[in-house]
């Protein structure tokens, strides 16, 4: 067997990793990961509900046992999922609610478009710093004014124009530092 058979037989099952599942789960990176996998077997399985063995998952994701019930936990916190343990041999049914799903991922895209003017902050502090962003875009942009944690700041920039005939080049736009 060459390099490139063993290389293709260990990396033959990627599992495919979404972050918008880990945000939802609190920004837990198992949590992410099992929920991107449940999320792969719900839609397998046409969104119908499907059984899954709690080892063969840990497995899957590479998780400890604790570390997969603790993400476990999480995701079933959020209603993404639920689960119904039924059978002989008992086996845990995974039932995926794609109301709550959208519901959760659509909260995460307004928090994206308000996080393009804040700066990545926490959605602790969106609404303060909305507010700041809000006295940004009144003041005179072309001073380049900005408040950042309630100081201001301003820059001001000359363009420098020219009917340049000579050899002599400009300096950077912005003016020279």
């Amino acid at each position: 067997m060459n390099d490139l058979n063993i290389i293709s037989e260990l990396l033959d099952a990627p599992i495919a990793f979404n972050p918008s599942f880990a945000r939802i789960v609190d920004n837990n990176l198992a949590a992410g990961i099992l929920l991107s996998q449940l999320f792969y077997w719900a839609k397998v399985m046409n969104f119908n509900e499907f059984y899954k063995i709690n080892e063969e998952l840990q497995q899957e994701c590479f998780l400890g046992r604790s570390e997969f019930e603790n993400a476990r936990k999480k995701i079933l916190k959020t209603g993404v999922f639920t689960t119904i343990k039924k059978g002989i041999p008992c086996r845990t049914y995974y039932q995926i609610n794609l109301n709550v799903l959208i519901s959760l991922l659509s909260n995460l895209k307004y928090i994206k478009l308000d996080n393009q003017f804040t700066g990545n902050l926490h959605t602790s502090r969106l609404e303060s710093s909305n507010q700041e962003y809000n006295k940004f875009s009144s003041q005179n942009v072309k001073n380049k004014q900005a408040i950042i944690n309630n100081k201001e700041y301003s820059q001001n920039t000359t363009e420098i124009t020219s009917d340049n005939t000579s050899d002599t080049p400009l300096p950077p736009k912005g003016g020279l530092d």
